[in-house]
């Protein structure tokens, strides 16, 4: 679990960082067709408003996914199944913000945000779970400390390859190979939830007091 905080916080980061510099090149003809559509009815607007409103879409969308991923979707599967639908489904995300244009690229941010949303409380409740509770908080803290120390990487990461390349496409092309990796240490997981084990218990008879002699 900690390899796939420690990952999926790359992802994060670099999506977050690294979508509007993707948005400002691939969504350069259609927000041209904005702009002067805007132009012709008075209205003069500039490039980086368009891409500012993009990357804004992801952060308004993954805030809202978070919310109903964790009442829809969490409660009612299996966590495990779960995760690793959404960290295999990444890998798409991924491949669309390297290879896509336009608002393929789009949906591919978004949908990556709010894939990384929907594991977000799944790794909280498997924390919560599988640690015992006097450390909980250590638990929770070690999370902060190991996806959120990965925004240096991710920063570092878009920097040195867009200097080395003009471009992103090898980032996400990379960061799809590492969801991969997300995917195959997931199925190391649980295969059961403790919650499960409590419903088993609660199914056996209970204990019969003997007679006494």
């Amino acid at each position: 679990l900690s390899v796939t905080m420690a990952l999926e916080g790359v992802i994060w980061q670099a999506v977050m960082f690294g979508a509007a510099l993707v948005f400002e090149v691939k969504l350069a003809p259609e927000i041209s067709d904005l702009r002067d559509g805007l132009a012709s009815w008075g209205v003069a607007t500039k490039v980086v408003l368009w891409v500012g409103l993009a990357t804004s879409m992801i952060y308004v969308v993954s805030g809202f996914a978070q919310y109903a991923m964790g009442r829809r979707i969490v409660d009612r599967y299996p966590l495990k199944a779960t995760y690793i639908v959404a960290s295999a489904l990444q890998i798409g995300a991924m491949l669309a913000l390297a290879m896509g244009n336009g608002y393929v690229a789009l949906l591919g941010a978004i949908g990556s945000a709010v894939l990384s949303a929907a594991a977000g409380p799944i790794e909280n409740i498997l924390i919560a779970r599988y640690t015992p509770s006097r450390y909980h908080g250590l638990g929770f803290g070690a999370k902060f400390v190991v996806a959120f120390g990965a925004g240096p990487l991710a920063i570092l990461l878009i920097a040195w390859i867009r200097e080395t390349t003009g471009s992103l496409e090898l980032l996400f092309l990379g960061l799809a190979a590492t969801s991969v990796v997300i995917t195959l240490v997931a199925l190391l997981l649980p295969n059961h939830d403790r919650g499960q084990e409590a419903v088993v218990e609660t199914r056996r008879p209970a204990p019969q007091a003997a007679p006494a002699e």
